[in-house]
């Protein structure tokens, strides 16, 4: 592996661990009020097990959506960049 390939591997991991906070602080200011006005604590919009399932279907878009997000842009950045994951 070249020097030029590390640099370009470490590029794209730095890019992807920084866009995973970023998405998800915009993931979570998006999904707080709608889920707080349909599954929060006071809302009678819908039953109480239900309730239970969309907050943990939140929770799991918070985690996977982003994960994903930062799957995308280190392969971005390594496509961009000229790597395509095979040394020379």
């Amino acid at each position: 592996m070249s020097n030029k390939t590390t640099q370009h591997k470490l590029i794209a991991v730095l890019l992807a661990v920084l866009a995973f906070p970023l998405v998800v602080a915009a993931m979570m200011a998006a999904l707080f009020f709608p889920v707080i006005m349909v599954a929060g604590p006071h809302s009678d919009l819908l039953p109480g097990f239900a309730q239970s399932i969309v907050v943990t279907v939140v929770w799991l878009a918070i985690i996977i959506v982003p994960a994903w997000i930062s799957l995308k842009v280190y392969r971005w950045v390594l496509g961009r960049l000229g790597d395509n994951g095979v040394s020379s």
